[in-house]
């Protein structure tokens, strides 16, 4: 009997979650999904829950808007306040990890982590990041820090890609309140 074939089907799909399975396409959280990485695809295939994040300003922008259990490693200076907004998230990161000039490719990998993101300054920081992306993990690897447009850019690219894209929209809209707020205690102030 077709019409009961149909509706076996129509209750298994429903319990299930619906059709077609989300492993044909976009799951709820809205992964896989695709970030452009200065001007490169990179290809995010489920939410992040063991994120490197290599250098310190990418860990600061991360812990303001994930919970560090989803943070495996930050960088071991993360624990000055007048560098770092996020000292006590960091502090319940469980793992540290030297950074910059001494950044080690095979120390991010032992962490097991499912996206890695890093701040290409330092030439170690490219070297690694060359021998990171043999691994096949996803990597955001930001280099441009010159403004706060490109501040704005970053934050709303790695709440792209952990999956935080409204946490990132909240940053972006606290910064432009920011700027607005100095903009308008400035007005009328001669420069010397």
């Amino acid at each position: 009997r077709p019409s009961v074939f149909i509706l076996l089907v129509g209750l298994l799909a429903a319990v299930i979650g619906g059709w077609p399975p989300a492993a044909y396409g976009q799951a709820a959280d809205g992964f896989p999904r695709t970030v452009m990485v200065e001007g490169e695809p990179v290809v995010i295939p489920a939410k992040p829950v063991r994120i490197a994040a290599v250098s310190g300003d990418v860990a600061d922008i991360l812990l303001e808007m994930v919970d560090p259990s989803r943070v495996v490693v930050v960088p071991i200076y993360m624990d000055n306040p007048a560098i770092y907004r996020n000292v006590e998230k960091a502090e319940a990161v469980p793992h540290r990890i030297a950074s910059a000039v001494d950044l080690d490719p095979e120390a991010v990998l032992a962490y097991d982590p499912d996206l890695i993101i890093i701040t290409l300054r330092q030439t170690a920081e490219i070297d690694a990041l060359n021998l990171l992306r043999l691994s096949g993990i996803p990597i955001v690897a930001v280099s441009d820090w010159t403004g706060f447009d490109a501040l704005k850019a970053n934050v709303m690219l790695i709440g792209q890609a952990v999956g935080e894209d409204e946490a990132a929209a909240r940053i972006v809209q606290d910064i432009d309140e920011r700027l607005a707020e100095v903009q308008r205690r400035l007005e009328g102030v001669t420069p010397k």
